[in-house]
């Protein structure tokens, strides 16, 4: 039975400001920011750290989700046939090392978000900058299919 899978992606910002996007393979190569799939039973803060550490080597404090947003077959993953519900979570870099695996990750940038706008990132993750770059640091975007709003 396919069912919708519960995601965390870390929106990770260093000390200066810059945002963390990455390259992946399963994202069509295109620039996105690292996270992955929660596990049964873990937090939510909890799967951004744990993904944050895995995919590119970084200590991340979660400071608050900044959107939740729908995903149904994406355009740019690897399967077409997925369903995604990403909880993104702003997070402060701890560490500045970044570390890839050369698989799931294959490249990273750091970049502020309104410089990131010349890079081509997956539409997700474009949209979720957008909303970074436009909206005060209080509001949380909803992006559920075919419906948005900021609160």
């Amino acid at each position: 039975m396919n069912t919708p899978e519960l995601t965390v992606g870390a929106f990770i910002i260093d000390s200066v400001g810059r945002l963390l996007l990455v390259v992946s393979p399963k994202w069509g190569y295109l620039y996105s920011i690292p996270g992955g799939h929660v596990d049964y039973g873990e937090k939510i803060f909890d799967a951004v750290v744990r993904e944050a550490r895995e995919e590119v080597g970084l200590r991340v404090k979660p400071i608050r989700v900044i959107a939740v947003q729908e995903v149904i077959n994406p355009r740019h993953f690897k399967s077409r046939r997925k369903h995604f519900v990403f909880v993104d979570v702003l997070c402060k870099a701890v560490s500045s090392r970044v570390v890839v695996d050369g698989e799931e990750i294959v490249g990273y940038i750091w970049k502020t978000p309104a410089d990131a706008f010349e890079l081509p990132m997956e539409s997700y993750t474009r949209r979720l900058v957008e909303f970074y770059v436009n909206n005060n640091s209080r509001s949380i975007l909803f992006a559920l299919d075919g419906w948005r709003q900021v609160l």
